[in-house]
């Protein structure tokens, strides 16, 4: 996980970012992440079927465990 805290409109917003390599292993660790998170943001490889595939599992994971209002970018 990398952190950083950025200063946006005088306020510090704290980023962080978490590479699953989109394997399912990380479901339990990334639901605590989801729980406080406000946003996420998912990525597939453009040259691997099977990453973009795994988005909808990574979606559902989202839609169980994250705040019902968590923004999401693909």
């Amino acid at each position: 996980m990398n952190k950083k805290i950025l200063k946006i409109n005088k306020q510090d917003v704290k980023i962080g970012i978490w590479d699953t390599s989109g394997q399912e292993r990380f479901t339990n660790i990334a639901s605590n992440y989801y729980r406080r998170a406000q946003g996420v943001l998912l990525a597939y490889s453009i040259s691997d079927r099977k990453s973009f595939e795994n988005i909808q599992f990574w979606m559902n994971q989202i839609d169980d465990m994250a705040p019902k209002d968590i923004r999401k970018v693909l």
